[in-house]
């Protein structure tokens, strides 16, 4: 069955073919639960260039002659291998959640046909294993929202004197996506580009902080205001009022992330309140200094003003981000 949708042309190998959003020529939501012992495809006919993200839907209920602990499947979009001998359950087991999505990133050029199949892993010690998803999203995003733009070196590669380039060959998955010191945001509450923002409490290691938030407006000067929603920039941790203000505080989170890959590690900062000099820090990640004397200001130019920095981690270890 073939719809079509702006630029897209979507084609379902399987399945009841629901449309139940479509939020904009650029956006396309399938809801269904597509199980099966073979191959499950969608295929994306893209008739104008663009970078897309995709995200991939998968519950952790199980199906009538469908055995939970036996879903192991391998995902691929394109000429990409996104997930391989993946287990949805023992995932959400680890995670202590009912039901998660897998977003990742990739290029589709004009007049490609995108494959996104879903196909089971066969296995020595499980024979009887079957693929399934229950939902995909399809939305077209900014050319240079991740990947490094033309004529840009890339960011820099934490403890190495090489540069962190995210070039058009190269596909990208969401680990995580945090409001510090504000609540969760949900996708539909990012007008921007739909992302959901995970509340940063389960991964911030002090205890004695303050959450803080404002209602003043954030001004997007320097960056793209589909970047981040306000409301990322509009919430904080602050020092309590039992803490001396002069004394050295660091605020730390810690990021659990896989082994053998390079992240792309994006920090978002606002300043509402101090005025150039009166703040200033060291940014560090997995005890590496990245930035000495750090001035929100001096990067934003003022109050207000949304801006981030980005820079490259190895993912030798999790992630700790001390400042």
């Amino acid at each position: 069955m073939d719809r079509r949708y702006g630029g897209f042309k979507i084609h379902f190998s399987k399945g009841s073919n629901k449309l139940i959003n479509n939020c904009s020529p650029i956006t396309f939501c399938r809801s269904c639960s597509l199980r099966d012992r073979s191959d499950l495809s969608c295929s994306v006919h893209l008739y104008i260039s663009a970078h897309t993200w995709s995200k991939i839907h998968s519950p952790t209920l199980s199906y009538p002659g469908f055995e939970r602990s036996k879903a192991f499947f391998t995902v691929k979009a394109g000429p990409y291998t996104l997930l391989t001998k993946f287990s949805a359950s023992l995932t959400a087991d680890i995670l202590g959640v009912r039901y998660f999505a897998k977003e990742f990133c990739v290029i589709i050029e004009k007049n490609q046909v995108f494959s996104i199949t879903c196909s089971p892993s066969k296995s020595s010690a499980i024979d009887d294993v079957y693929a399934f998803i229950n939902g995909i999203e399809i939305v077209s995003m900014p050319t240079a929202l991740y990947y490094t733009p033309h004529g840009d070196l890339g960011a820099n590669l934490v403890g190495n004197k090489f540069r962190f380039y995210i070039d058009n060959d190269t596909a990208l998955e969401m680990v995580h996506r945090l409001n510090v010191g504000g609540r969760s945001i949900l996708s539909v509450e990012d007008l921007g580009m739909f992302h959901m923002w995970l509340d940063d409490k389960n991964y911030f290691l002090q205890s004695s902080l303050l959450r803080v938030s404002t209602r003043n407006m954030i001004t997007y000067t320097n960056i793209p205001t589909y970047t981040a929603p306000s409301r990322v920039y509009q919430t904080a941790w602050a020092i309590g009022s039992n803490q001396q203000t002069n004394q050295v505080f660091n605020f730390t989170w810690k990021l659990l992330v896989d082994l053998g890959f390079r992240y792309l590690v994006r920090l978002h900062f606002c300043e509402l309140e101090f005025a150039i000099g009166q703040k200033q820090f060291n940014l560090l990640i997995n005890n590496k200094i990245i930035e000495t004397d750090a001035d929100v200001i001096k990067w934003s130019s003022g109050n207000g003003i949304a801006v981030y920095k980005d820079c490259g981690n190895d993912g030798r270890r999790p992630i700790t981000v001390p400042t």
